[in-house]
């Protein structure tokens, strides 16, 4: 009896296992025209009822891929590749690695230093005797004149000069060539190459920054070691420029 209810329930398994196996001989498989896919592979299922069959089975073949968001110094951009076979897509992670050429000469284009505001704060060090101090300057420029507020040692002084922003809006547009700077992903900066002359202050530092965001210049940094004229000394300069109020700055009435 044992023996007869275990090959009973052998065969049942059986033909359970037959039928599931041959489901697509019974209505002779047909595959869907689209594709199905996970994120490894894409194949055509068959649409019989209760079929499971597949077809055509393989790996994603993925194109060179191509940049559907542009990387900027703020924010990674994407880049899509799609599987040549199924249209099914993956995307990745893009870095900013530097302005091209066309994109720095729209920023740094006489244009626009018509009319900006100009803020550099400086930290003076005379190491033979010990002795620094704070200054600052704000030039505003626009088309029309130039006008300056300095402070310095407890000093403070303001004038308005005939000379416009565009008097050194050529030299800034010189100082700041794109074959002159290098891109520094970490520090999301570029860094001068090498010397480049600084025309407000004459000077000619080697380790010169500058920093953008949203398509404007915005800041500069750099040092250099002069000797003061009157004294003989040697003073090291420690200066940080802002770049503000591009359009907008206004000469004030003085």
């Amino acid at each position: 009896m044992k023996r007869t209810l275990v090959l009973l329930l052998t065969l049942t398994l059986l033909f359970s296992t037959l039928a599931v196996l041959s489901s697509c001989n019974k209505h002779e498989c047909t595959f869907a025209t689209e594709w199905s896919h996970d994120d490894t592979n894409h194949w055509r299922a068959c649409v019989g009822e209760d079929c499971v069959e597949i077809s055509e089975k393989a790996s994603h073949t993925w194109n060179d891929g191509e940049i559907t968001t542009k990387a900027t110094q703020e924010a990674d951009g994407v880049k899509t590749y799609t599987c040549s076979v199924c249209s099914h897509t993956k995307t990745e992670s893009v870095s900013f690695a530097g302005m091209t050429k066309d994109e720095w000469n729209l920023i740094i284009h006489p244009n626009n230093f018509k009319n900006y505001t100009l803020d550099m704060k400086m930290l003076i060090v005379t190491p033979s005797i010990d002795a620094q101090f704070n200054s600052s300057l704000i030039f505003k420029f626009t088309e029309d004149a130039t006008y300056m507020y300095a402070q310095s040692a407890g000093q403070t002084s303001e004038d308005t000069y005939e000379s416009s922003s565009m008097d050194l809006a050529a030299d800034i547009v010189a100082m700041f060539d794109y074959d002159n700077f290098t891109y520094d992903a970490e520090a999301k900066l570029y860094r001068a190459k090498g010397k480049i002359s600084i025309p407000w202050d004459d000077s000619e530092p080697t380790d010169a920054t500058i920093r953008f965001e949203n398509g404007k210049l915005v800041e500069m940094k750099y040092s250099y070691t002069t000797k003061d004229e009157d004294s003989g000394l040697d003073m090291d300069f420690d200066n940080t420029v802002k770049f503000t109020d591009y359009g907008t700055t206004v000469i004030p009435n003085l």
